[in-house]
């Protein structure tokens, strides 16, 4: 069983500070080949390929900190349109910020990504938060290997 505290999302260098939710969504993209040739009333699908995005939620923050990146640095990614390279992992140690040791049972997923939506919420006696959701652009990673069919057939 993982925690979700001990599974964070790293950009570049830093984890997202007071984060409280990552979500990472992957889609096959399929395409209908069926033909005159087909038997039965299902369609028969192919792979054409994949998508991915994901959602950031934390405490809104302007300072980051030197292992942290804050709301406001993802803010300014998703106005400048950069590429941002990122991982998720396993963690544990101060404030669940130090990767774990490489092993069986540690794996992570990676890519690169572009941010293309961002919210601050600012509720009266209420702790400010922000939500982040960003593109995936590139290959997606599995302990830093592409993701195609020929390798994880």
């Amino acid at each position: 069983m993982i925690k979700g505290q001990n599974f964070r999302l790293k950009l570049g260098d830093k984890f997202i500070a007071g984060a409280t939710n990552l979500q990472i969504h992957v889609s096959s993209n399929l395409e209908d080949t069926s033909s005159k040739d087909s038997t039965g009333n299902a369609q028969e699908q192919e792979m054409t390929g994949y998508s991915y995005d994901l959602t950031s939620d934390s405490f809104f923050s302007l300072v980051g900190d030197a292992t942290g990146a804050s709301s406001f640095d993802l803010l300014k990614a998703t106005v400048m349109g950069q590429k941002v390279a990122w991982e998720a992992d396993m963690v544990s140690g101060a404030q669940n910020r130090e990767a774990e040791s490489a092993g069986a049972s540690t794996h992570k997923i990676g890519g690169t990504l572009i941010f293309n939506d961002g919210s601050i919420t600012a509720q009266n006696r209420q702790n400010s938060t922000a939500t982040f959701q960003a593109q995936g652009t590139g290959e997606l990673l599995f302990d830093g290997v592409a993701a195609t069919v020929a390798n994880f057939a």
